[in-house]
């Protein structure tokens, strides 16, 4: 195995997402739509880290299977982006406005799946689609927290933003050891506690919208 702390930690990311995924499915009785955006959210990040573990455990860079695998991981990183946006409307808006981010949303995953898929497997692409749709998020989690104050909705926001805490230690490379601990495996720990917390908050939130429905 090449980096197996890298490996290993983007493996269990990929288990606790499938988890939670599974969990949130169960919970298709209190509000169907969303919470099946809130499987495909964590259910896309599952696979795009188990991509990453197999590449970084197993696949040799610049070959025909890295190239295949670098394609499934950003197209699963479109689909978080399109999730976001999906459970960000369904949270902040009604009517036509909520209609109108959802049809721009799918609208912009045609568009950047196409492009990453055929023209460009830069990651500079899937971030610079992604950071809006999270943006978008953490406003709707911020307004949820607003209306609720409940302990629940904190936690979904602070998760929210571990998640940017998880992808700025990834970026400036902050690890706690070069070999055996690196700035991509300490990445996937503080991703995964931001995840768990956002999930915690989403199951509040599906709960909450089912007993304020019709109010």
């Amino acid at each position: 195995m090449k980096e197996i702390d890298v490996a290993l930690t983007d493996y269990g990311l990929t288990i606790l997402c499938f988890v939670i995924t599974f969990m949130l499915i169960r919970q298709h009785a209190y509000d169907r739509v969303l919470s099946t955006w809130f499987s495909m959210l964590f259910l896309s990040v599952g696979l795009a880290s188990g991509i990453g573990g197999t590449v970084h455990g197993f696949v040799h860079e610049d070959t025909l299977l890295d190239s295949i695998f670098w394609r499934g991981a950003i197209a699963c990183i479109g689909v978080s982006a399109l999730s976001a946006w999906m459970i960000g409307a369904k949270i902040m808006l009604n009517g036509l406005g909520q209609r109108i981010i959802c049809t721009l949303a799918i609208v912009n995953f045609t568009m950047y799946l196409a492009y990453v898929l055929f023209l460009n497997q830069d990651f500079g692409v899937a971030v610079a689609n992604y950071l809006p749709s999270a943006i978008f998020l953490l406003a709707a989690f911020v307004n949820v927290y607003k209306q609720t104050l409940h302990r629940l909705a904190f936690f979904a926001l602070v998760g929210l933003i571990l998640t940017f805490v998880a992808a700025g230690i990834q970026e400036l490379e902050i690890g706690v050891h070069a070999k055996y601990f690196s700035h991509n495996a300490l990445y996937h720990l503080v991703q995964a506690v931001g995840l768990y917390l956002i999930f915690r908050g989403a199951t509040f939130l599906l709960k909450f919208r089912a007993a304020h429905a019709g109010n």
